[in-house]
């Protein structure tokens, strides 16, 4: 039996095109509002209502914020990965980044953990922001 591709990230938005060619460029890129300063994962508008974000580079390191190990496959394509991680990290900027923990056993993972990022290219050409330890 042929192993199914996994799916690419889908791409809807501008702030989403924006932030995937970052990541296929090996840049994790966050916006940051310029009338408040706040940073946050991409979005067409700032939470106090200013719609002039900037991109900026992220350092790409933070902390693991929560995160669930999953023992069922939900799609074909991830059959032979069970049980893999899902996880939220707090980057150092502030942002929630939704992700996997790589690097460590799902065992080993801790809310608080500091994890750095790490880009892995998946066999359908996709390149995801990953996490591992520090």
């Amino acid at each position: 039996m042929k192993a199914r591709q996994k799916p690419k990230p889908l791409i809807i938005t501008e702030a989403d095109r924006v932030f995937w060619n970052g990541i296929a460029q090996r840049k994790l890129l966050i916006t940051r509002c310029r009338s408040c300063g706040q940073t946050s994962h991409p979005r067409v508008m700032c939470s106090c209502n200013d719609p002039q974000l900037e991109w900026q580079e992220a350092a790409g390191s933070g902390c693991v914020y929560t995160f669930i190990v999953y023992h069922r496959v939900y799609h074909p394509a991830f059959s032979g990965e069970t049980p893999y991680n899902v996880a939220w990290v707090q980057l150092n900027e502030g942002p929630l980044l939704l992700t996997n923990i790589i690097g460590c056993g799902n065992n080993d993972i801790r809310i608080g953990m500091p994890v750095r990022i790490v880009y892995v290219e998946e066999a359908n050409g996709a390149v995801l922001p990953k996490f591992e330890p520090v």
